[in-house]
């Protein structure tokens, strides 16, 4: 009897435990429940806050855009505006310049002219500035021929440096290996011509006209030195390749002149 008492009382201890058990679950989930639903209030708001979030941003990116565009329309038309400014200054500038006599300043206001849109040139009469650069442009050439003639070089390279801003690239070089022709060249081509006179003998006569050969191409590397800087400053590289295919053009034609002046010199001895 107290065997089967004992059994009911463990019985019911295990059925209470159980349902203690049981119970603390479902409190724990219920808490659990309360938690997701918070959880899932504030994902929602959440997701609205970046809702509106987002619209709004793209409101701000429509707005930037738009702002955007019609900052690079007033950039265009500011540019516009200054394009015609400098036109207008441009027509101006010429040909009181040229009336002025002031032709390194009309050649920088024919540089502007050229650099300005090519559409916007046809606005105005092209033929005005096309004028002017013609008469700027001949009394350049005629100042620079003064100042080979004179031997100035200093006067020559004022006058050469207003020569790329009007195109005229290639001429403003052979202006500066005229001078050195007749500064240098000519000269001592006369010398080695006469070189060998009738009165020496072989030897001598060919040391002579080694020695001004030495003489003449050491003049003209010194030369070429002198005005290459020149050359580099006011026509770059393409400046440059012009001057050095003048020289070459230029010493072939006068080696060739030296050595048959001297062939035709050692036909007449022989005579």
């Amino acid at each position: 009897h107290d065997l089967r008492k004992m059994e009911d009382e463990i019985s019911m201890f295990n059925t209470e435990s159980r349902s203690f058990a049981i119970s603390s679950h479902l409190s724990t989930l219920e808490h659990y429940k309360i938690q997701l639903k918070e959880m899932a209030n504030v994902s929602q708001q959440i997701d609205t806050h970046l809702k509106t979030a987002s619209k709004n941003a793209l409101k701000v990116s429509q707005k930037v855009r738009t702002l955007d565009v019609v900052k690079s329309r007033v950039a265009d038309a500011l540019t516009h505006v200054s394009s015609i400014v400098d036109l207008q200054d441009c027509y101006d500038g010429v040909e009181d310049a040229v009336i002025a006599g002031e032709y390194e300043k009309a050649a920088v206001y024919i540089h502007r002219y050229n650099s300005l849109d090519i559409k916007l040139q046809q606005q105005r009469d092209p033929a005005r500035i096309v004028s002017a650069s013609a008469a700027i442009k001949k009394e350049l050439q005629a100042n620079a021929l003064r100042a080979v003639e004179d031997g100035d070089m200093d006067t020559l390279v004022r006058w050469i440096k207003s020569f790329p801003l009007i195109g005229a690239h290639k001429e403003g070089v052979l202006h500066l290996v005229n001078i050195i022709v007749n500064q240098v060249v000519k000269n001592e081509e006369k010398l080695l011509v006469s070189g060998g006179s009738s009165g020496d003998n072989e030897e001598e006569k060919d040391t002579k006209y080694i020695n001004a050969m030495k003489r003449f191409l050491n003049k003209v590397i010194v030369a070429v030195e002198q005005a290459l800087p020149y050359v580099e400053t006011h026509f770059g590289a393409g400046g440059c390749f012009t001057f050095f295919r003048c020289w070459r053009s230029l010493l072939t034609h006068v080696l060739s002149t030296l050595l048959r002046s001297l062939w035709i010199s050692e036909r007449l001895d022989t005579l």
